[in-house]
């Protein structure tokens, strides 16, 4: 007995965390129907269904859309915005081969997502939460002549009902790439972070060069951007440099025989928590893995937060007084409703990550709880691959690797691992958790706590009618 009872205690924690054994189902009913599968073909977190102040949006993407959509007899064509364009995208041979081609649809009285618009190429759709205006984000290469370089976005700014090329771009300055844009919206104004990947590679490049006898890099820093009229007019604001460390501070706080197991700039996270029209916060995360010379593998993290707080005085924004968090990274930050919640990740790579909220100076937090874990008390690496939070509900959607102890194993030369996860709801702020079974997922509505999902991805069903799924009682 005492061995079945051992055999069980591991079976049942590993049966759950690989999703044998399902969570809850939560309420549904039809949200609309689709003309086609490929309608909710989602390839990109910025994908998917959208609700704006007077309608229903669904973007969908597909890299390799070489044969044409079958649209019913009574489907007007949609709009091709390619010819919005005053000259043909610069064809480029790998734009060429891509074959992409993405497809704007509204739910329309009927409850079906008619297709408005398409562009051969991937696309995102960004919606203001302060007016009519629409942007379709593209990586659809700009015409030969122009002056900017970023791919195309189209801008509406009447709910869909016409389109036009935005030429001089959104943010131009951060990434020739539209599609890494990812503002954060306060009324009009938009918050936008410089593209910290790029700029890592770029100053691990320069470090190299100075090693080669060039000359010393500037510090390592990400640029800010703040523009008050949706992106007509963009400033820049002034950092402090000491607002990002480098690979020295991290040496500075290794353990005894470790060493920095990469280019110190590759782990960064990047957020701003606006407070109100003239103050916010910039928050910087940094992560700098570490190992010992004779493991092969990363033994843990030295983390450093660092939060600085704006003001706009005189029709500038002014810094004030910067703030360290040592052994703190910020993994995930999500704010709606009024509510700002986070994932705190410990320094050690296997410790306990917690959900947080953030307090209203946004400068300290307080504790809700620690994370469910995939496989129990099995020990396992966790991971947040999904935070969203409304009213009442946190959703996150969980990954983790288990490890099969040797004495299960010992045939094996190395041990072998096992990959998990699932999805888990709270609506008590996370003191609880319940594991849920949600089907495929393509659009969170904060505002009334649910879900816009599908039963399958678009190439496995034939079921074209999309759920919303209830995640709160209403009050």
């Amino acid at each position: 007995m005492a061995l079945l009872a051992l055999v069980l205690g591991y079976l049942l924690p590993l049966l759950r965390g690989v999703g044998v054994l399902e969570g809850a189902s939560l309420p549904s009913q039809p949200l609309g129907r689709l003309l086609f599968a490929e309608q909710m073909a989602r390839e990109f977190d910025c994908q998917g269904v959208q609700h704006t102040r007077h309608g229903t949006w669904l973007v969908a993407s597909q890299n390799d859309a070489g044969y044409a959509i079958d649209l019913p007899h009574d489907e007007a064509p949609p709009l091709a915005l390619e010819s919005l364009l005053p000259q043909p995208p610069q064809n480029t041979a790998a734009f060429a081969a891509r074959r992409a081609r993405s497809f704007v649809s509204r739910l329309d009285e009927q409850g079906v997502f008619r297709l408005l618009a398409s562009v051969p190429a991937t696309a995102c759709l960004l919606a203001s939460t302060a007016d009519d205006t629409l942007w379709l984000l593209t990586d659809l290469p700009r015409p030969a002549n122009s002056s900017v370089e970023q791919t195309v976005i189209f801008r509406s700014v009447d709910q869909g009902r016409t389109w036009h090329w935005l030429e001089p771009g959104l943010f131009p300055g951060v990434s020739a790439f539209a599609l890494d844009l990812a503002p954060q919206q306060v009324g009009q104004a938009l918050w936008q972070w410089g593209d910290a990947m790029s700029m890592s590679m770029r100053h691990a490049t320069a470090e190299l060069m100075a090693e080669m006898g060039g000359e010393q890099p500037e510090a390592f820093s990400v640029p800010l951007y703040y523009s008050p009229d949706a992106g007509e007019t963009v400033e820049q604001l002034a950092l402090p440099e000491e607002l990002f460390v480098d690979e020295a501070y991290a040496r500075s706080r290794l353990p005894a025989g470790a060493q920095l197991a990469s280019a110190g700039y590759d782990d960064i996270r990047l957020y701003t928590v606006p407070l109100a029209n003239d103050r916010a916060v910039a928050w910087v995360s940094q992560r700098f893995p570490y190992s010992y010379p004779d493991e092969p593998y990363i033994r843990g993290v030295v983390a450093l937060s660092s939060a600085l707080p704006v003001q706009r005085q005189d029709g500038r924004w002014q810094v004030q007084a910067l703030r360290r968090y040592e052994g703190v990274f910020i993994e995930r930050l999500a704010q709606a409703e009024g509510r700002r919640l986070a994932i705190l990740g410990e320094s050690s790579l296997m410790g306990e990550a917690q959900l947080v909220e953030l307090t209203a100076s946004g400068l300290d937090w307080r504790t809700l709880s620690a994370l469910p874990r995939p496989f129990a008390d099995l020990p396992a690496h966790n991971v947040v691959a999904s935070l969203q939070v409304g009213k009442r509900a946190i959703v996150l959607g969980m990954s983790a690797s288990h490890q099969v102890p040797r004495w299960l194993q010992p045939w094996r030369r190395q041990a072998a691992s096992i990959s998990g996860g699932g999805d888990y709801l709270s609506l008590d702020g996370g003191m609880s958790w319940t594991r849920v079974a949600l089907p495929h997922v393509l659009g969170h509505v904060a505002s009334t706590d649910q879900l816009v999902a599908s039963d399958a991805p678009w190439f496995s069903t034939r079921d074209l009618v999309l759920r919303q799924i209830t995640l709160a009682p209403a009050e």
